[in-house]
């Protein structure tokens, strides 16, 4: 019931997924252009069929995180992405982009960090992101929904490095963008 109750406070209290009333560009322009975009991929249907070998693995994402995750990899044209902890879909999805995907945290800095489950506890936010490059995200699933998700996530958002958060529910993006001037936060229904 605690979470029917939590999801219910979000979507009250969050803006719809259309755009209207977004006082931000970049926050704007990615609804329209990602959120919203409906197209369906070269490899969807490939991936989808992968997915229904897996169904009944509690360990994979929703397919509308995963078409998400492609969406932003390829709208933002993402080169270094880092998928910590990612299930196998996940993982397939973010391999049928053009970006180069690693599971760790090396000395290259990253243009999008994809947190997907609890992460060792040793792994610091501060590691997480000294390892961004300026103009990228880092993207907590389940940030709503597992407590240490949820630490991770509030950490994020309260941390002045992150220039803008969306919070989707089930999943945070935290953007770092040194040319944002206000720090930003948007409840958005997806």
């Amino acid at each position: 019931m605690l979470f029917n109750l939590q999801f219910l406070k979000f979507w009250f209290k969050a803006s719809n997924s259309k755009g209207h009333g977004t006082h931000s560009p970049f926050v704007y322009d990615f609804i329209m252009n990602v959120l919203n975009d409906d197209r369906v991929f070269y490899c969807f249907k490939e991936l989808e069929q992968a997915r229904k070998k897996y169904a009944d693995n509690e360990l994979c994402n929703a397919k509308k995180v995963d078409e998400l995750l492609f969406r932003m990899v390829d709208y933002y044209q993402l080169k270094n992405v880092v998928a910590i902890n990612s299930n196998a879909i996940t993982q397939l999805y973010l391999n049928n982009t053009n970006a180069a995907i690693s599971n760790e945290l090396q000395r290259e800095q990253k243009d999008l960090i994809f947190i997907d489950t609890a992460i060792s506890q040793d792994l610091s936010i501060d590691e997480i992101i000294e390892a961004c490059k300026p103009k990228s995200f880092i993207i907590i699933n389940k940030n709503n929904t597992h407590q240490h998700q949820q630490k991770l996530w509030q950490h994020l958002v309260a941390d002045k490095r992150i220039d803008t958060t969306i919070d989707l529910y089930h999943l945070g993006i935290a953007v770092i963008n040194p040319d944002f001037k206000v720090k930003q936060h948007f409840n958005i229904r997806y």
